[in-house]
Formats: C-alpha cells, structure tokens, sequence
C-alpha cells in the first residue's frame, strides 16, 4: 500500500483550516498549523510535502514563511500554494518569494482539489527527473575519474623516467642526448595534461554552445594577435589571409570558434620549426536565407593521423566539420566548417517584466483570456490571436518591418499549429522571437516540439506562477 503525501495547512482562521482538512483527508496526511511560528517547527519535524498557505496571519506572516522556506535548502523545493483574496500586488509579493500557485477566496472546492494535484504531480514529475541526472552525472563522474586515473598512471611513468635520466652521471659527451630526452619527456606531460583538461571540460559541459551576435572581423584580429607573437618569438612567419566578411555581424558561439581555430594553429605551431611558416585565414558562403557557412583554413605541419578528437568534439557540437588533407608536398591542409546565422542585432534585450512583449496564440477563448490576465496581472504587454494562419500572418509582417514581439505562447494542440511554428521559425530566428508551448505530455513531444522550432516546453497546466518565474528566468538571462 502505498504511503500518502503530506500536507500542511497553514491558517488562523480555524474554520478554513478544518475545511480544507476534511477535503484532503482522503487523499493525504493532514497536518494543521495556526500561525507561521508552528508551520515552520512542523516543517523542521516533518517530512512535508505541499503546502497550503494563508496570507494574512498575526505574528509570522505567509510572506515570511515563505522566504524562510526558500531560503532553507532542506525546505525550499516544497511546492508552496499561496491562499489569498483577488489583490494584483499580493500575488507579485507571493511570486517574488517563490509561491507556486494561487487559491483565490472564494473558490470552489474542485478547482482547489485540481490545483494542488497538479502541483503536486508536477513536483513528483520534477524529483523523478531531478534524482535521473543526479544518476546520470555520477556516472559521468566515475568515467571521469577513471579517464584521470589512467592520465595520473601515465604522467606517473613519465616522470619517473625524467627522474631517472637526471639521476644518472651524466658524461659530458652525453649530456645534450639526455637532456633531449628529458625535454621529448616534458613536452609529452604538457600533452597528457592539455588533454586532461579537455576531457575535463567536455565531462562538466562547459562545451554547450553559447550563441550570441558577434562580429567576424574581431575574432580574426584577436586570433591574428595572439599567434603573431608567439610566432614572432620562434621566428616563424605568420600570415592571415584575408577574407572577404560579406556578413561580419554573426549569429553563433564566438568562444567556441575562437578555441576551434586557436587549437589547430596550436598543433601547426608545436609542429613548425623556426624558420617555417604558417598560414590561415577564412572564407564565407551564403547557404539559405539570413545562413551562411564559414570556411576556417589553416596551412602547415601537422600530423592527420591523430585525429584531433577532442578538437572535433568540439567543432561538431557547433554542427560544423574538420578536415585535414594533404597539399601535394605543400605540407597539411585543415579546414574547419561551421553554419551560422546572419541578421539584425537580438529584439529579446529586456532586463525587466514591464518591457516584455508577449503575443498568445490559441484557439481556445478561455486560455487566450486566462493568458492575457496572466500578463495584465505581471504588468506585461501582451496581444492574443485566435489562430494559426493569423499569427503568421502578423508575426511575419512585424519581422519584415519592425519585429514587435519577444515572446510568442503558442498552442500546440491547436489545428495547424506545427506548421505554423515551423513557418515562423523558417523566417525568425531563435535570437529575434522565442516560442513557447505547454503540454502534459512533455516526454512524448519534446523532441517534435523542438524539431518544429519551439524553444522552451511548459508543464500543463501553467498557472500564474510558472509564467511569472518563466518570464524572470528570461529576462535574468538577458540582463546576464
């Protein structure tokens, strides 16, 4: 059999807490508490798992119980629904300090049963997948410790060996041998170890794209910099090809290509002997609409049968490629390809909710006045639309003048509807205009939602407080 869920009820007025009591007895363990002082020693006694939550209470508010709960790190994923009258001010507060839904007086006691079953399932749904990555990065965490294990063993012997050659006499005619010898031996400790750090990298994600405009002609000269002078310094001679940049404001992860190109001219540097040279630069072609394909080259010696893996890796995760050929005794050609985005600088730039544009399209008259209320609520400019062909329509006629939204609330259910997202998506990139779908169903179309052009999923039902935090989230990323 299986155990029931805790819940608290926390209010001063003891009728509501006897009537919300005898609603949930059925379906959970029900614990009372008449102030905020009592709800927060049951909290530290007990093992809570929804809390319903009055406002309005003498001595230790519902506010501060809230804030003491989210700023306890045992407390603070309890799903938390506030109960309080209609008051636009009150619910922002409760928002700001963490609640997740609202129960308004009156209220109705089925809309009160369905309010916090889907709260509660929602929170379930979030352990489970909470308690799957936690499984997941401790694997990841053993294959790394085992990858540097097998990288100690390794710098273990070599040192050892480096060790043993300064420990023997060294004879005068043989000391350049030996100390060659201890050099090849160090140069390959900085290789065990540059690769150590790469893995290293890879196993805690630091190698996600993170795109943003950039502009081409930066990147070229911060590169030419940098390898002028180390160049420079083992007399090497060192030319940047110039390229032609019909496009040098960009769409994608200037980091990562920087690293991309960085690390082959670091090969072909480690490879090239004083004296030798050294060539690169870069080339673009228009492949589609607002995309186009950069062309990275770099000439010299390399070996093509390491493979770079670590490098590919990375220029791969950007959907790009890397090729190194031969130049007909012209020493080794590498060529890195890599898709980007070209366009106008992004419209998502808001750093506060107020600012925010917000276009809802559904089907359904109640949603699309639940959403707008949502918004008026948040302070938050929004304009709804009954269908798909209409928000098309509009959306695509604002791109070609003046885009005048941030973020469009699509439903996915609604006829056409996928189509249509993936219309819009052909013509406005992720940077201009996010879209957003809800569903109940998220593991059976996230991969669609996402392959149709949607780029953040809700839980259904949403209710006030995932679009409130939602909204924030984005717009802490803006201002980040």
């Amino acid at each position: 059999m299986q155990e029931k869920l805790v819940m608290l009820i926390v209010d001063d007025a003891e009728v509501n807490r006897a009537s919300l009591g005898a609603m949930f007895m059925d379906e959970y363990k029900v614990l009372l508490a008449p102030d905020g002082q009592e709800a927060m020693q049951i909290l530290h006694r007990e093992k809570v798992d929804v809390v319903i939550l009055d406002v309005f209470m003498p001595g230790l508010s519902g506010g501060g119980v809230l804030e003491q709960m989210r700023a306890d790190g045992a407390l603070r994923e309890i799903p938390v629904i506030v109960k309080t009258a209609i008051d636009e001010n009150t619910e922002l507060e409760m928002l700001e300090k963490g609640a997740d839904d609202f129960i308004f007086s009156p209220c109705e006691p089925a809309i009160i049963k369905n309010r916090v079953r889907n709260i509660v399932q929602r929170h379930v749904y979030r352990q489970k997948a909470l308690q799957k990555q936690i499984r997941e990065e401790q694997h990841a965490g053993r294959v790394r410790q085992r990858f540097i294990g097998r990288i100690a063993d390794m710098m273990r012997r070599e040192i050892a060996e480096i060790q043993r050659l300064c420990r023997e006499e060294k004879e005068t005619e043989t000391l350049k041998e030996r100390m060659d010898a201890i050099d090849a031996r160090a140069s390959n400790l900085i290789t065990i170890v540059d690769k150590m750090a790469d893995q290293e990298e890879m196993g805690h994600g630091e190698q996600r794209p993170h795109p943003f405009f950039f502009r081409m002609s930066r990147v070229r000269d911060e590169v030419e910099k940098e390898y002028r002078r180390l160049c420079a310094e083992k007399n090497i001679d060192f030319v940047m090809e110039e390229g032609e940049i019909p496009h040098n404001d960009l769409f994608g992860d200037a980091r990562q290509l920087k690293k991309g190109w960085c690390r082959m001219l670091k090969k072909v540097y480690d490879n090239t002997p004083p004296g030798g040279s050294i060539r690169t630069g870069f080339g673009q072609r228009k492949t589609g609409t607002n995309q186009i394909e950069l062309k990275i080259t770099v000439r010299g010696n390399v070996d093509p049968d390491e493979g770079y893996p670590v490098t590919k890796s990375m220029i791969e995760l950007l959907h790009g490629s890397l090729v190194i050929r031969d130049e007909d005794g012209r020493g080794m050609l590498c060529v890195i390809t890599l898709p980007f985005r070209t366009g106008r600088q992004p419209v998502i730039h808001c750093k506060r909710l107020c600012d925010l544009k917000v276009l809802v399209v559904d089907d359904d008259e109640v949603m699309r006045q639940r959403y707008a209320l949502i918004m008026t609520r948040l302070g938050i400019s929004c304009e709804v639309v009954a269908g798909s062909a209409e928000a098309a329509g509009l959306l695509c006629r604002n791109y070609e003048t003046q885009m005048d939204c941030d973020i469009c609330f699509f439903n996915w259910y609604m006829l056409g509807a996928k189509q249509t997202i993936r219309e819009i998506r052909s013509l406005i990139p992720r940077e201009n205009m996010l879209i957003v779908c809800a569903t109940d169903e998220k593991e059976k179309v996230e991969q669609e939602m996402k392959k149709a052009g949607v780029d953040y999923i809700l839980e259904r039902p949403v209710y006030q407080g995932d679009i409130y935090h939602f909204l924030t989230d984005i717009c802490k990323e803006q201002e980040a």
